[in-house]
């Protein structure tokens, strides 16, 4: 009975069949009001009342066969058909068969509304709709569509099954329910493959205000869900064997490489996609990391070869801007493309708008966060760095967002908060010369000159070798305006006075 019920809902037959009535009453009260006046015959209003009536049952009939869809109305079991399908080509490109560029996949299940209230069953379904919109803004993953997930509303599906037959990696669901006067939210990430949890939270809000709440809950849900699904894949590509690895695997496993750039990292990083891209030559997300591999070559002092990298990293964005224009991973490659040419400020606009594609990556935040230092925009960089932070902060490019912080108050003069960012930075990458360019600066900012000259003295090491005019020309490509690059250049003559 229950299943029964939530196929009417599904379809909107009681929703057409209220439309109907309310419809039909006020058109019998119009009738009865206009008939006379023309001097109509009695039996006139008792047809039509007898039509209208008629009308009911075939209103639900038409209902239940047919949807309203964004291509015109079309037979419901056409549009479970093509549902079915979009869930059957998720299966097929989530299959690792070495031979396509599948993306990770994930369902989002209908919420479950807890609360005796019915209302809030239709803010439980919008909440579902919502996320699924929201992670749908990217592209890094595959989001199933609504009409694949909500036939399992009111149903408490086994996730390994579910998974095998939407052909899915992650599941999200959730529930809402009311306690007290207020509102708790839950959301959970589960591995479908062995139904074993990935991320869990709970959120507890006021009732007031619920549809601003609501907004916060759902890009919550939708950052910290696509965050833990990124950390899962990472994870699972850097443990598995390359050579059993399809194009998305090998791509994913390059993009775990970067996170402690070594030159040796960066070179196994390179092979990898070399593969992917002879198994999908169309996958733009093996583009778009060889363009990271190549400017982070350039960024990270390890390019035997700068303008062959560079040119690497322009073919790549270009390659990425032809095959998924208009895409996160399009902006974030122009982005890495800039960093590597030195035009620092012009990246804050494109990694901006790759965060707003794809809100649940947080190096996009950070990358940005130090664009906007870099224009001398620094209480907007700082905070789209603590936004990143946010967003993942167990990340580990959480390093970059240390970076940035360090030169933001350096240019702010709050030398205490620039040394303590650099040395968290430092902690989480103690190989990144840079963080400890900022550590020295930071240092010589406080007057402590003798360990500013030993910080800055790892730093060349670090850099294998890389002159100190090359670190301060880099460490002044974060200062926005000539009075604050004077104020670095200071602290650098400092601590080669010193």
């Amino acid at each position: 009975m229950a299943q029964i019920f939530q196929e009417l809902k599904r379809r909107h037959v009681f929703r057409v069949g209220i439309a109907y009535l309310v419809a039909g009453w006020v058109a019998i009260e119009i009738a009865g009001s206009v008939f006379p006046t023309f001097e109509a015959p009695d039996w006139i209003l008792k047809v039509f009342t007898t039509v209208v009536a008629l009308g009911f049952p075939v209103a639900l009939i038409i209902a239940w066969a047919f949807d309203v869809t964004p291509d015109g109305i079309k037979r419901t079991a056409d549009t479970d058909r093509e549902a079915a399908g979009r869930a059957e080509a998720a299966s097929t490109s989530a299959a690792p068969d070495g031979k396509n560029a599948a993306r990770a996949s994930i369902a989002v299940l209908p919420f479950n509304n807890m609360s005796d209230n019915a209302e809030d069953e239709y803010l439980a379904d919008g909440m579902t709709e919502d996320i699924i919109t929201t992670l749908s803004k990217g592209s890094y993953f595959l989001v199933i569509a609504r009409n694949s997930t909500f036939r399992y509303k009111g149903t408490s599906p086994d996730i390994r099954e579910l998974g095998r037959e939407l052909g899915v990696n992650y599941v999200v669901e959730g529930s809402i329910r009311r306690i007290g006067d207020g509102m708790r939210f839950t959301a959970q990430l589960i591995e479908a493959e062995t139904g074993s949890h990935v991320w869990a939270e709970k959120y507890d809000r006021p009732v007031d205000d619920l549809f601003v709440v609501q907004d916060e809950i759902v890009s919550g849900i939708a950052r910290a869900a696509g965050g833990g699904l990124y950390h899962a894949e990472t994870v699972r590509a850097r443990k598995a064997d390359p050579d059993t690895l399809d194009a998305w695997g090998l791509t994913h496993r390059a993009g775990s490489l970067l996170i402690i750039p070594t030159a040796d990292a960066l070179n196994e990083a390179e092979e990898c996609l070399k593969k992917a891209i002879e198994l999908a030559p169309d996958f733009a997300m093996a583009y778009s990391v060889l363009a990271n591999v190549a400017g982070l070559r350039v960024r990270s002092f390890s390019s035997a070869d700068s303008e062959a990298d560079i040119a690497l990293a322009r073919k790549s964005a270009e390659t990425v801007a032809r095959l998924a224009p208009e895409s996160e991973i399009a902006y974030s490659s122009k982005g890495i493309l800039a960093l590597a040419e030195g035009r620092v400020g012009d990246t804050a606009a494109l990694y901006e708008k790759a965060s707003q594609l794809s809100p649940s990556i947080p190096i996009y935040y950070l990358l940005c966060g130090g664009g906007k230092i870099a224009r001398g925009e620094i209480e907007d960089g700082i905070e789209m760095l603590r936004r990143g932070i946010q967003v993942s902060p167990a990340d580990p490019m959480i390093v970059y967002a240390n970076l940035y912080l360090s030169l933001g108050y350096l240019q702010l003069e709050d030398y205490d908060v620039a040394l303590k960012e650099a040395d968290i930075g430092i902690q989480r990458l103690p190989i990144y010369p840079l963080i400890h360019v900022t550590r020295a600066l930071a240092l010589a900012g406080l007057g402590k000159l003798s360990e500013a000259k030993d910080a800055m003295t790892r730093a060349v090491e670090l850099g294998q070798g890389v002159d100190v005019a090359v670190l301060e020309q880099r460490a002044l490509e974060y200062s926005g305006s000539p009075s604050r690059k004077a104020k670095i250049q200071a602290l650098f003559s400092a601590i080669g006075d010193a």
